[in-house]
């Protein structure tokens, strides 16, 4: 997963890159559940690269990472469910969705609480149901989830492409942000994402486990930045 990164100055970066599998449970080359990888680990490890950049790019940077209100929907968090690895005939994919989900709001929790007092901050949103080609990979095996899920999708009740960017333009660049983190946006203001993933025993476990599949592809000195072993 991890490559070699060189970049002179960042002060913003905007993690979003999104899948949504079909009914049966896929696993990329890693070994992992592919929306857990692609939804969070493969934007966690990003991330991790660039904070040292970002920490010597000016006073005012920003991360923002696009999660979704999907993560209301995730069952109740459990460190050791993350892989699935129950009947593919079982699996469901909107299930696993809204878990990548939830877990880049905890990751936005974790992070903020160790970039206190830097000039790097961290911010999570839900940009709205917007009218994209998402909805052509929803294949969800409980038909009702599945006939919701088209429908809303279908135009009626989404937002054009640009309407959807405002809530995370309004996180990159509005001067009222500056220096503010642990913040979940919704339509460009503070929102409260759920209990469990403001629950701190869930975040330190989730990013306690990140760390250990991610530490094959992260250099010493990051690794151990974000193990809190240079503080």
């Amino acid at each position: 997963m991890g490559r070699g990164m060189s970049f002179p100055m960042i002060q913003f970066t905007k993690e979003k890159v999104v899948i949504v599998t079909g009914s049966n449970t896929e696993l990329s080359e890693d070994g992992f559940e592919r929306m857990f990888q692609v939804n969070y680990l493969s934007q966690f490890l990003l991330t991790a690269h660039l904070l040292p950049i970002m920490k010597t790019s000016g006073e005012d940077c920003r991360i923002v990472l696009v999660s979704s209100n999907a993560h209301k929907y995730a069952s109740r968090f459990d460190v050791n469910s993350i892989h699935y690895k129950g009947d593919p005939e079982k699996f469901s994919s909107y299930q696993y969705y809204s878990k990548s989900k939830e877990h880049q709001v905890m990751q936005m929790f974790s992070m903020n609480h160790r970039l206190q007092g830097s000039n790097v901050a961290i911010t999570s949103l839900h940009p709205g149901v917007v009218n994209t080609e998402f909805s052509r990979y929803i294949q969800e095996r409980n038909c009702c989830w599945n006939c919701i899920g088209k429908c809303v999708w279908s135009g009626a009740f989404t937002r054009t492409p640009f309407e959807g960017a405002k809530t995370t333009i309004d996180a990159a660049v509005n001067p009222k942000w500056k220096g503010k983190g642990g913040i979940y946006f919704e339509s460009c203001k503070e929102a409260t994402p759920t209990a469990q993933s403001r629950n701190e025993e869930y975040q330190t476990a989730l990013w306690r486990h990140t760390l250990e599949l991610l530490k094959n592809h992260l250099p010493t000195d990051i690794l151990q930045g974000l193990e809190g072993k240079n503080e």
